[in-house]
């Protein structure tokens, strides 16, 4: 599959020795939006001591960033990291906010902490699997639409329709269906179909 595997969105917590371990887990198809919920955590937890994360961005996975925020270098931010890169994650953030409980956890123990939160967030959230498909417009009258709509059902997923003098509605299909040549063929000229982009949607599949 042309595609990538991202987390969904959660949250998981975890209490070890009075220390309160709360991850959060987005879905991050930027580094912008990556740090725009790291900035909601920390809004929403400004009496913590600690949020460490780690992010990975971009379908191919090249950019990477994680900190440990505070806590003994690599017993956070690369743990965290860790649990992203073994469940081959992409844009997907995880956010790990720690309340310091008063018991300290040396550095084996934090590395643990961390990557048992990190863990039991991906676990906890699950994940989806993002498919490349080329999107295409689909331009007819009312009258050729509504005959040939059966079978652009068979060859790609419509995913927005304008019903204005005429219906505009845009597909997702797999790559190489060649929708132009398709919808020419099927509607013996009437209707036309415009290649747009290539983006990710949600898939079933792995």
């Amino acid at each position: 599959m042309n595609g990538y595997k991202r987390v969904k969105e959660g949250v998981f917590r975890l209490e070890i020795k009075r220390s309160e371990f709360i991850a959060y887990t987005y879905a991050a198809e930027s580094e912008e939006e990556a740090k725009r919920r790291l900035a909601d955590v920390r809004q929403a937890h400004r009496e913590a001591r600690h949020v460490c994360f780690a992010y990975v961005c971009g379908a191919d996975g090249g950019i990477v960033r994680f900190s440990d925020d505070g806590e003994p270098g690599g017993t956070a931010g690369k743990p965290i990291l860790d649990v992203l890169q073994k469940n081959a994650l992409k844009n997907s953030l995880i956010a790990v906010v720690r309340y310091f409980g008063g018991i300290l956890l040396g550095a084996g123990g934090l590395t643990r902490a961390y990557s048992d939160s990190a863990a039991g967030a991906v676990k906890s959230a699950g994940c989806v699997y993002m498919r490349e498909k080329e999107v295409y417009i689909v331009t007819a009258d009312y009258s050729t639409y509504e005959k040939i709509a059966p079978r652009l059902k068979k060859y790609g997923e419509m995913i927005e329709i304008d019903y204005g003098q005429s219906i505009t509605a845009r597909y997702a299909c797999e790559p190489g269906a060649d929708m132009a040549a398709l919808v020419k063929d099927i509607s013996c000229g009437k209707a036309a179909a415009e290649f747009v982009c290539r983006d990710y949607f949600q898939s079933e599949e792995k």
